[in-house]
């Protein structure tokens, strides 16, 4: 029981000599609203730059669909047009979905 208060007593004792604490907090130097703007349209910029690429994305998946249902039906893609394509949320978790994976790896 001793030495456990003395184990505490010399830890106390290494915090007061190391001094931990957390960083303080410094404000940027920079606060102009020239420079928050900039940053706003930099924002802008990368969000315009994801959203071309998600429709080239998805303009892949259309292709990629219509030739899969086209070769299914044994024509060709010209004849085969897609509409809509819906996503769907999948039924199961993505612990379930790991977890069925693993149990067919082991077979």
């Amino acid at each position: 029981m001793s030495s456990l208060l003395i184990l505490i007593i010399a830890v106390a004792c290494m915090l007061l000599l190391f001094k931990v604490t957390p960083p303080s907090y410094k404000p940027p130097k920079n606060n102009s609203i020239e420079s928050k703007t900039a940053n706003k349209e930099e924002k802008q910029k990368i969000l315009v730059k994801d959203e071309e690429e998600d429709r080239e994305d998805e303009e892949e998946l259309v292709a990629v669909i219509t030739a899969a249902v086209a070769e299914t039906l044994g024509t060709s893609s010209s004849h085969v047009f897609i509409r809509t394509i819906k996503r769907v949320a999948p039924a199961a978790s993505p612990w379930t979905t790991v977890g069925r994976q693993e149990q067919m790896k082991a077979i």
